[in-house]
């Protein structure tokens, strides 16, 4: 989300069946895809990742430094 303007810039949405019906790996997924995108094809800066912190998003997060 854009703080803003409060819109919506970028939803990812994905399919459990992608990383084996594990809700932790489709996180990591989904995360890593949409940061991806938002850091290599958009005119964004990302400030801020809101997660439940769990111990594969903070070594995700660590990638994208």
């Amino acid at each position: 989300m854009d703080i803003n303007s409060r819109n919506i810039v970028h939803v990812e949405i994905g399919d459990s069946r992608q990383v084996g019906r594990h809700s932790p790996k489709m996180e990591k997924h989904l995360i890593e895809r949409g940061l991806n995108y938002l850091v290599n094809f958009s005119p964004f800066v990302v400030w801020e990742i809101i997660s439940d912190a769990g111990k594969i998003i903070i070594s995700l997060m660590r990638k994208f430094k």
